[in-house]
């Protein structure tokens, strides 16, 4: 139905005066309702389909729209029956004008990509088809208007939109010349196609004037991720890890999550990295050390007995460093917003399957990443200092400025199941030392 764009006519009144097409026009089924958590509700935004490739089916938004969940909700016009989760694969986090590409595995038949304009700005009393999902009933609505200015990068509508229009299409004669982001008194705002155009560049995704494309990556000009490379210094392998947006906390639906693991919050991790494809080995903290300070002694069980003071000294001769925080529960997650990255017993040594001893580095399964014993086995020291959590978006953040104690993460062969997760934090002394904690070592290969 066609409604009026702001919010003030009740929505029980669009569908009595809406009108009703008899066929609707084809760039409905590239339309969706994306909705995020806020507290105990779930705040509508509106999306579109700029591509469907691989099974995949990839949409725009307005990065306001989706910041603080990592994984939102979203219901296609053509099956709003169904209610699919998405990935965010690009945030402009804190930006107005931020866009977001979200992406939905195995969308529903009926989706279909919308072309986005090719052309420049539309011209001033263009008439133009805004679609979203107003509030308070969030239901698919589409209003006329007509382009009144451009004030900057910015592009006015003669109305005003409402809640549920942000991350909504603009469309001219079928084709996307723009999103909605924001509102003003008597007027809607929105960045142009060129916007989403150079966005969707960024990400691999051409827009020539007739269609959408995904096209295949590059190559890469540096490290792949996922190559390995052997350090000579330890003798240890370390893995690519590729840069990404992630939620950092207590995963979804989790309920052993404490309060140290919330809120939840998005992080974008902007550069990749190497990581140590194991903890460090007594055989590796002997050659470069000289000592193994650990109490069950193997040459390639991880070493042990470890405070924060000497694995960081360790990293450092080894051309290393110690991961983030950040850095440490991203790579730990590979991908994965589940509390632990598969079945525990395949995955980690705990109290239930280790014996009460530590065991041999990589005798568990790997990640999504290719790195082992990410849970389990020994607590690794990270670079942090423990503190509480922001809510906020952020970018490759560093923890807290100081504190009393440095972060652990992963749990250990002593641990109950209970705390092997990926989301699970404590924070030590530095000089403390104890023989379930352990680390592994990041950084750059010169």
């Amino acid at each position: 139905m066609r409604v009026p764009l702001g919010i003030a006519v009740p929505a029980l009144l669009f569908a009595v005066y809406g009108e009703l097409w008899a066929q609707a026009p084809a760039w409905h089924s590239g339309v969706a309702k994306v909705s995020v958590k806020s507290e105990l509700d779930r705040k509508p935004g509106t999306g579109f389909v700029v591509a469907l490739r691989g099974g995949n089916a990839y949409l725009i938004t307005s990065a306001h729209v989706v910041e603080g969940d990592a994984s939102p909700q979203i219901e296609f016009v053509v099956d709003s029956d169904r209610t699919y989760r998405a990935t965010v694969r690009g945030l402009e986090a804190g930006e107005e004008r931020g866009l977001a590409l979200l992406v939905v595995g195995g969308p529903p038949a009926g989706a279909a990509a919308i072309t986005v304009s090719g052309d420049g700005p539309p011209a001033r009393q263009s008439k133009v088809d805004v679609a979203g999902f107003p509030v308070p009933f969030s239901t698919f609505s589409v209003v006329d208007t007509t382009v009144a200015s451009r004030r900057g990068r910015d592009i006015m509508l003669s109305r005003e939109t409402g809640e549920g229009f942000s991350g909504g299409p603009v469309l001219l004669n079928g084709a996307v010349v723009g999103v909605i982001f924001g509102r003003e008194p008597g007027f809607g705002k929105m960045v142009g196609a060129v916007s989403i155009r150079d966005y969707l560049a960024g990400h691999q995704i051409s827009v020539d004037a007739s269609a959408v494309v995904v096209e295949p990556p590059k190559p890469p000009s540096g490290p792949r991720p996922g190559e390995e490379r052997t350090n000579p210094l330890d003798g240890l392998t370390y893995v690519r890890i590729p840069p990404d947006t992630f939620t950092m906390g207590c995963s979804p639906d989790d309920k052993e999550c404490d309060t140290g693991e919330k809120p939840a919050h998005p992080v974008t991790i902007s550069k990749g990295f190497w990581l140590g494809k194991s903890e460090v080995t007594q055989a590796a903290y002997e050659k470069v050390t000289g000592t193994n300070p650990s109490n069950f002694r193997s040459a390639n069980r991880p070493v042990e007995q470890v405070s924060w003071t000497e694995a960081d000294a360790y990293c450092k001769k080894a051309g290393r460093r110690l991961p983030t925080e950040a850095e440490w529960e991203y790579a730990a997650r590979s991908g994965s917003t589940a509390a632990r990255d598969g079945d525990l017993d395949q995955v980690a040594w705990y109290s239930g399957n280790s014996q009460a001893t530590t065991h041999d580095v990589m005798t568990k399964g790997k990640n999504a990443f290719g790195l082992h014993d990410m849970l389990g086995n020994v607590w690794e020291w990270v670079a942090d200092w423990s503190g509480p959590y922001s809510a906020a978006a952020a970018t490759d953040p560093r923890g807290a400025l100081s504190s009393d104690g440095k972060v652990v993460r992963g749990g250990s062969w002593y641990i109950h199941p209970q705390l092997v997760r990926a989301s699970t934090r404590y924070g030590y002394g530095v000089s403390y030392r104890n023989y379930n904690f352990g680390f592994r070592c990041a950084g750059e290969f010169r």
